[in-house]
């Protein structure tokens, strides 16, 4: 395959939206079709784009995550429909905040809750629980620290009444936690990314390796202009929060083999199965409908509903991909579709907070580009 214009189109990204780097995998059945990179990975512009920089994957992680949480689910060590508070007992208790009062929870916070962003969290890390546990911690808090101070503040909503993107996966991490016996970290790399023949991911880089890898952060000035990253979260300075819901940091060539093994029923091309296709097929499965369905069409992705952590086509006019494509994306751009049916998977990554045009325009195109140059298009 050429994929001229697919290539053309990367190639445009810096004069058409300012994107001073990117790197762009597509997979079909354990083939690598295309790889194309450009750009540079440092503010000067001396070093060329390679296969060993290193990428912030923001929410891109929220797909790992919920692998790993499904892997647990099919061996019968989780379940969905269970109370959160069986693994982890702080949130026996939950309030949620009405208008100006705050009242007890009047459902049950379920670990499906979780996965399908209806727990009633938010992204709030201003709160009072979390600035006195950072303080007593002098920002050295664990994961689990991390997932009890979320347990202290009410809720937005009672849970399984709305979607609303937020940290409820970070909850998800404390429980695979709690269920392994092994850091979140430990729990990816032994049991996703090694299995597949991936490099070891990570959620905090040596500074020998970010100084020499790590791709140079942007994001959009109050003029629009793409300017150097100059505020870090901290869930990126903090050496013990492994956050589920945005903290890993890996190269292209780590990602990619997860999500060939996801679109090819998960089994990586070296043989190793990470999951099973039928949970697979449960994961991508709509989950959301009425008032559900209506917060998550506020988020912008036409045509998609939302499954077990991921995104999921179910409006074909919205696409040239097929129903039942699935995914998700990042802050700072990463992208990652995924397609059971062809199995094919593309893995796009760049570095700029806050454009907007790269879920809205870029991530689409991409994926068209590769339907339409495969001969896939519906």
């Amino acid at each position: 395959m050429s994929f001229t214009k697919l290539t053309a189109y990367l190639d445009g990204l810096k004069e058409k939206y300012g994107v001073p780097s990117f790197d762009c995998v597509v997979q079909r059945g354990h083939e690598r079709l295309y790889r194309h990179m450009g750009g540079f990975s440092d503010a000067a512009g001396t070093k060329p784009v390679t296969a060993q920089d290193e990428y912030r994957l923001f929410s891109c992680t929220k797909v790992i995550t919920v692998t790993a949480g499904m892997q647990l689910v099919e061996q019968g060590k989780l379940f969905l429909g269970d109370p959160v508070a069986k693994y982890l007992p702080e949130f026996e208790e939950m309030t949620v905040r009405e208008g100006e009062a705050i009242r007890p929870a009047s459902t049950a916070l379920t670990v499906e809750d979780l996965f399908t962003m209806s727990g009633g969290f938010n992204y709030d890390m201003g709160t009072p629980a979390f600035q006195e546990l950072m303080a007593r911690t002098d920002g050295q808090a664990t994961t689990r620290e991390m997932v009890a101070a979320l347990a202290a503040g009410p809720l937005d909503f009672d849970p399984s009444t709305h979607f609303q993107y937020s940290l409820g996966l970070d909850v998800l991490a404390g429980i695979i936690e709690v269920v392994s016996g092994q850091t979140f970290g430990e729990y990816l790399n032994e049991h996703i990314f090694l299995p597949l023949g991936a490099q070891p991911v990570t959620f905090h880089l040596a500074p020998e390796v970010e100084k020499a890898h790590f791709s140079q952060m942007y994001e959009v000035d109050g003029a629009g202009h793409i300017v150097p990253f100059t505020f870090i979260h901290p869930r990126s300075t903090d050496l013990n929060y492994e956050s589920g819901s945005g903290g890993l940091i890996c190269k292209v060539d780590s990602y990619a083999p997860v999500a060939d093994a996801l679109a090819c029923g998960g089994v990586g091309a070296n043989g190793a199965r990470i999951l099973q296709a039928h949970t697979i097929e449960d994961m991508k499965r709509n989950r959301l409908s009425g008032v559900r369905l209506a917060d998550f069409e506020k988020m912008g992705k036409a045509g998609y509903g939302y499954g077990l952590g991921v995104r999921t086509l179910i409006d074909k006019s919205a696409s040239k991909g097929p129903v039942g494509e699935f995914g998700w994306d990042g802050a700072a751009g990463a992208y990652v579709a995924l397609d059971t049916g062809h199995q094919l998977s593309i893995f796009y990554a760049q570095h700029v907070m806050g454009m907007g045009q790269d879920i809205e325009d870029i991530h689409c195109a991409i994926r068209d580009l590769v339907y339409e140059e495969l001969g896939l298009a519906e």
